[in-house]
């Protein structure tokens, strides 16, 4: 009686773990036929990335960058480039403000809450760029300078007098945000 006992323990035993794998194949085989028939219902030709990019780039073109400083608005026209839409999509969720120093008697500096991707390249700015520097630091021109690095917007209608009336002497607060263009 006994070695039946153990007999029928130790078939037990053995069987458990092949019960669960059939278990959790079959589970698999389910989740992957779901898959295959919600990947079969989108239409061939359309890619979920394609067609996000797309409707991202022509609501951009919708929008302008407003920078407010002291009450003022400056108003500029986003580039075309990956860097440009990230800070698009990021200020689509909330404004952020700046704190900008003036660097070199050419432009005003500040640190941006998150990274953006870089495209740089080696530009010669003017009055109303809007810079992304190091992939963090945002930058605003009055005048020109020589580097390398990414052009995200450019302020409609800027000149050097124009900008530092605005954005004056020393440190400033400046909002970024976006809003829908005419």
């Amino acid at each position: 009686m006994k070695n039946l006992k153990l007999f029928i323990v130790l078939i037990f035993v053995f069987l458990l773990p092949f019960s669960f794998l059939a278990c959790k194949t079959a589970s698999e085989s389910r989740a992957q036929t779901t898959a295959a028939v919600i990947t079969e219902a989108k239409s061939p030709t359309e890619k979920p990335s394609e067609t996000s990019k797309t409707g991202e780039e022509e609501n951009m073109k919708d929008y302008k960058l407003v920078i407010t400083v002291g009450g003022e608005k400056l108003f500029a026209e986003f580039e075309n480039n990956s860097s440009a839409e990230a800070l698009f999509e990021k200020l689509l969720d909330s404004s952020i403000t700046v704190d900008l120093e003036d660097y070199g008697d050419f432009e005003k500096v500040g640190p941006l809450p998150w990274s953006l991707i870089k495209n740089d390249s080696t530009i010669t700015t003017s009055p109303g760029d809007v810079i992304l520097y190091g992939g963090n630091q945002i930058t605003l021109y009055y005048d020109q300078n020589t580097w390398s690095f990414t052009r995200l917007a450019h302020i409609e209608g800027a000149s050097r007098e124009s900008l530092l009336a605005v954005l004056g002497d020393g440190s400033v607060k400046a909002v970024f945000s976006v809003e829908k263009g005419e």
